[in-house]
């Protein structure tokens, strides 16, 4: 029970400190469009920070998991982009309907559907990362 208590720690403290940097990149990139971008421009910022949050979350969570199963494989080369492209693509495709979303300027009522996809992915794979950490880490 004392070593589960110290995994989850552990495994907190790391999704605490991979999201910062998560947020940053993503902050970076979304300053650079709309500097080089004239097109680039966001009607609904709260819908926009809604899927920047919840985008990252997921991010984090997924890749997270993903690079703990990558990690007891033998052959590691080419793994990660195998296992993370199914994994993923529910994550960006609502990502990018939420951002199209915000730049037409649509409401947070009209975009509730996507908005409950992204919460439910992120719920989802939290919570099967934490079923699947002691069958990943435990030989």
């Amino acid at each position: 029970m004392e070593e589960t208590i110290q995994i989850l720690r552990k495994k907190i403290f790391n999704h605490l400190n991979k999201d910062y940097k998560i947020y940053f990149v993503n902050s970076a990139t979304y300053g650079l469009f709309s500097i080089l971008f004239d097109s680039f421009i966001i009607k609904n910022i709260e819908l926009f920070l809604i899927a920047f949050l919840f985008g990252n979350i997921g991010i984090a969570i997924s890749s997270t998991i993903i690079a703990a199963i990558i990690s007891k494989a033998s052959s590691k080369g080419t793994l990660y982009p195998v296992l993370s492209f199914p994994i993923l693509l529910p994550l960006i495709l609502t990502l990018l309907e939420l951002t199209k979303f915000s730049m037409d300027g649509n409401s947070i009522e009209k975009s509730f559907v996507e908005i409950a996809v992204l919460i439910s992915y992120d719920v989802i794979m939290l919570t099967a990362s934490y079923l699947l950490f002691d069958f990943i880490w435990k030989d």
